[in-house]
């Protein structure tokens, strides 16, 4: 039994859900030399979350989890200590690019993290509508407070990493887009100033409860219009649908 103190769990909640959306935001900047190739590409991977196995699947068949290697460079260099990053898809097609030495640019893409001070904490179907219900009171203030400190953070780091010529900008919460059981779906749009070009980005945020662990997932893809962000989140909506189904 583990008193939690449910206001700050709301609070480490929304930042757990706003770092995942603000860190690899917009873009993914990496240098990187790995071995990583087609031949270790495996379908319905399991992933350690609190002691507990959890698959994953691949939001669609397009994309691929980057392995070992590169997650643990892009954890480094962009996640803050608190959070472990679990799981990172790129489009296939895109994965080679892990194994240059040159800068390049992601804009589709998804993510699993998870609060470590959260990591082994038991959440019933009860407690994670608790939360959710509470998060959806506090979004309106909070969600923007947590967004624009993380903006500052990340910004921070893409100095220290790589050069003043990336600057992130502010990003606009777009409110809840689904709440179910298990599941709490939010978005966002962001961006990220590239020299003089700005690339803005869609991304649809969901916070889930999965064998007894909250994590959060992430989608990102390049903003065009409203429906960007509609498209994104039914795709969110199904990706965590079926992580659920397929760890019953």
């Amino acid at each position: 039994m583990m008193y939690v103190n449910k206001k700050i769990l709301y609070e480490k909640l929304f930042i757990l859900l706003f770092v995942c959306i603000i860190i690899l935001n917009g873009n993914i900047f990496c240098a990187t030399t790995t071995n990583s190739t087609k031949s270790d590409i495996k379908i319905n991977q399991s992933f350690n979350v609190g002691g507990v196995s959890i698959v994953i699947p691949a939001p669609t068949k397009e994309f691929v989890e980057i392995g070992y290697d590169n997650r643990e460079i892009l954890e480094n260099i962009l996640i803050p200590e608190l959070y472990k990053l679990v799981c990172f898809f790129s489009l296939t097609n895109d994965l080679s690019l892990f194994d240059t030495n040159e800068e390049f640019l992601l804009v589709r893409y998804g993510l699993v993290n998870v609060l470590r001070s959260m990591e082994y904490i038991d959440c019933e179907e009860k407690d994670f509508k608790s939360l959710a219900d509470g998060m959806e009171k506090l979004y309106p203030t909070f969600i923007q407070q947590a967004a624009d400190k993380n903006v500052e953070y990340m910004n921070q780091k893409l100095k220290e990493n790589y050069d003043d010529n990336y600057k992130m900008e502010k990003s606009v919460p777009l409110g809840i887009f689904f709440k179910k059981n298990d599941i709490l779906g939010m978005g966002m749009i962001s961006s990220i100033k590239n020299r003089n070009t700005i690339t803005k980005l869609a991304v649809s945020s969901i916070m889930l409860r999965v064998r007894k662990r909250v994590i959060c997932l992430n989608l990102y893809n390049e903003y065009k219009d409203t429906n960007s962000i509609i498209e994104l989140s039914q795709l969110g909506e199904k990706w965590a649908d079926t992580i659920l189904n397929t760890n019953k």
